[in-house]
């Protein structure tokens, strides 16, 4: 394995720790597929009556379910460190990330620059932004990720990849953990998510304890498994009591909904260890489509949103069971367009769409 500057060597038994690391991990495939659902939930557009407590619910649900995301990409992360090569790394999330970004973003860019149709998450922030040149608007939403409302993820994730070897640094020195992520914690909490995701620096800043949460639940996770299943009935007791919480005092933002969403990332990954047998197995096919999945579902909601309002004559309104047609019919034609191109591309289809 490549060395990265000041890292300790791998301990004795490195290549027994390196097969295992490398099992496939039935639980964490059907966690990441549950993740991508609630990623696409939160992104329904509907219009819901004022003080309506169905929203209410789904809010407390959907909101900050990111953070799930993040906490996926962080144990996958230090799930595969065993193998961490630097240039290797960087090409292959270019090629299996980045590249994709750059061919999803390519309808929607030209819909934005052309049309000048600028979201109003950026003219709030800039005003004059019309008058900026449309090279100038092209690098803003490139390196934003503010032309589709999901995309602010992709630069995001981007300056982790970049950060990578220091991540694995703190990853070879596990007391590390102790003094850097309570710090990253206490930050997401002060400066807490910002309106505009696009604020790359302050979004990658709030998730960035997510992602280390993620890391240390990867390193940890037969301990805590241990633990968890001990004390399944207190955590799950806590999840409930954190969700009535929410309820009672809808709260579907700020501090407490950020460690509620923490929380969660340890208890369903303990639901979903439990379940490993059980867990339906569309969840695995969402998994391996999950990248795939977030860089194409939004066009579908926006196809959604526009035929609805031709059908309904006006916003959707917010109820039920339009919820879950238009989230059925987003699923299914974002899955249905992913099956095409992979049979279309074959394994090129991840640099084409991510999966």
């Amino acid at each position: 394995m490549a060395s990265i500057d000041g890292a300790i060597p791998l301990e004795q038994g490195a290549m027994k720790s390196a097969a295992k690391q490398a099992q496939y991990l039935e639980y964490i495939n059907n966690f990441r597929g549950f993740v991508i659902l609630l990623v696409v939930g939160i992104h329904i557009l509907l219009e819901w009556p004022a003080g309506s407590k169905t929203h209410l619910v789904m809010d407390i649900i959907f909101q900050d379910c990111t953070i799930m995301f993040v906490f996926m990409s962080g144990f996958l992360f230090q799930h595969l460190a065993f193998k961490f090569e630097y240039r290797t790394y960087l090409r292959k999330k270019f090629q299996n990330v980045i590249l994709p970004y750059f061919i999803i973003s390519i309808p929607i860019l030209c819909y934005r620059l052309y049309l000048n149709d600028i979201p109003g998450i950026v003219t709030a922030v800039h005003p004059d932004f019309a008058s900026w040149s449309k090279g100038e608007q092209l690098i803003y939403y490139i390196t934003r990720g503010a032309h589709m409302p999901q995309l602010w993820f992709i630069p995001v994730i981007a300056i982790y990849y970049l950060l990578a070897p220091v991540l694995i640094n703190i990853d070879r020195r596990p007391k590390l953990y102790f003094i850097v992520f309570p710090a990253l914690v206490a930050l997401s909490i002060y400066i807490q998510r910002g309106e505009n995701l696009s604020d790359t620096p302050r979004t990658a800043t709030y998730f960035l304890s997510a992602y280390m949460f993620g890391m240390i639940m990867s390193r940890y996770r037969d301990q805590y498994l241990v633990f968890a299943r001990k004390y399944w009935i207190l955590l799950t007791a806590v999840i409930l009591i954190a969700a009535w919480a929410c309820y009672h005092f809808k709260i579907i933002h700020g501090p407490f909904m950020y460690l509620q969403k923490m929380y969660s990332c340890a208890f369903f990954l303990l639901l979903f260890w439990k379940l490993a047998d059980r867990a339906p197995k569309y969840l695995s096919t969402l998994a391996a489509y999950s990248f795939a999945i977030y860089f194409l579902h939004y066009y579908y909601v926006l196809i959604v949103r526009i035929l609805g309002e031709k059908l309904t004559g006006g916003p959707i309104p917010g109820n039920l069971l339009n919820w879950l047609i238009c989230f059925i019919a987003v699923m299914v034609c974002t899955v249905l367009t992913i099956m095409i191109i992979k049979k279309l591309t074959g394994k090129n289809s991840r640099m084409l769409i991510g999966s």
